[in-house]
């Protein structure tokens, strides 16, 4: 599942795996995987990430409380680093 970017800013697609679990990738890959990056997502949720790569990483959105994956109406990203 293809999610919907407001606007990009070196977004090149974001995709949905699981509920609460989506991969963001980037137009332009990072010079390497030590790059910092920002996530918000709505609601009662915790957002967290991982699984970084030079050219994506994963984000995903947890209940507070129980912890379980769950979907967002709005997630926002933002990464800063070498590219």
């Amino acid at each position: 599942n293809t999610c919907t970017i407001r606007s990009s800013f070196n977004i090149d697609n974001v995709s949905r795996v699981s509920a609460g679990l989506y991969n963001v990738y980037f137009d332009r890959d990072f010079s390497n995987v030590n790059y910092a990056n920002s996530v918000f997502v709505d609601g009662d949720k915790v957002p967290d990430t991982g699984s970084y790569a030079v050219g994506s990483f994963q984000v995903s959105g947890r209940l507070r409380g129980t912890g379980a994956f769950t979907d967002a109406g709005q997630v926002h990203v933002v990464a800063f680093g070498e590219q």
